[in-house]
């Protein structure tokens, strides 16, 4: 965030009294009203900001909160027993790898009773 360019810093305007400005001279009380209004507008200004900020700063949250969520969901085979919580991943990739040669197994199985019998039935075939 930058510095606001005040005409009066806080602690001026909190010292202010109000009786001294109204007992002032027309010219003074002029000069004071036409500070506050910049600075008020400034303070406006740079508040809008803020907010415009926080906003960005809640959208992102809630960007990664999702994204997090979606991982979670995406990771939620973790949770079954295929694996514990602190199993080492190479342990996964082994029993990933283990798995997909059983799928291979499985598959020249079927396709070697295929073979044997001859090739399944179709719809309005054999």
């Amino acid at each position: 965030m930058t510095s606001i360019k005040l005409e009066r810093s806080v602690e001026q305007w909190a010292g202010c009294d109000a009786n001294a400005i109204a007992s002032g001279s027309k010219a003074q009380m002029m000069h004071f009203v036409q500070d506050a209004k910049k600075d008020i507008a400034a303070f406006s200004s740079d508040n809008a900001a803020l907010v415009a900020e926080v906003e960005a700063l809640r959208a992102e949250r809630d960007g990664l909160v999702k994204a997090v969520n979606d991982l979670l969901v995406a990771a939620s085979w973790l949770d079954r027993p295929f694996v514990a919580q602190n199993t080492p991943v190479a342990e996964i990739h082994e029993r990933i790898a283990l798995m997909f040669a059983d799928m291979t197994r499985t598959e020249a199985s079927l396709a070697a009773l295929t073979d044997k019998k001859g090739a399944p039935a179709t719809e309005g075939g054999r």
